[in-house]
């Protein structure tokens, strides 16, 4: 016999979950900028493209072949000139969420 889920525990199983979901991401983004140099490497990319926001304030280790290959992806002027400041090759997009 199934137990009855009330309103207020469905919420909070569905709060738990997006927050799973959350930290998954996080885990999964912060993996791949880990291994974006040894990835780049292997499938011969002529460039790659990073949103700042990912970077969550940190800077982005890259192996020196492929620093002059990589752009960052910036959503508003702060983060413009953020890598302006840094002298980084950069590439304003809209600020659009892409993810729920």
């Amino acid at each position: 016999m199934m137990a009855d889920i009330l309103p207020e525990d469905e919420s909070q199983s569905r709060q738990g979950a997006k927050s799973a979901c959350k930290d998954s991401a996080k885990r999964i983004t912060q993996s791949l900028l880990d291994h974006v140099s040894a990835i780049a490497e292997a499938c011969g990319a002529a460039a790659v493209f990073v949103y700042v926001d990912a970077l969550e304030g940190g800077r982005l280790l890259l192996a020196s072949e492929i620093q002059p290959r990589a752009y960052y992806l910036t959503k508003t002027l702060k983060e413009q000139e953020q890598q302006e400041a840094r002298g980084a090759k950069f590439i304003r997009v809209p600020n659009v969420p892409l993810t729920v």
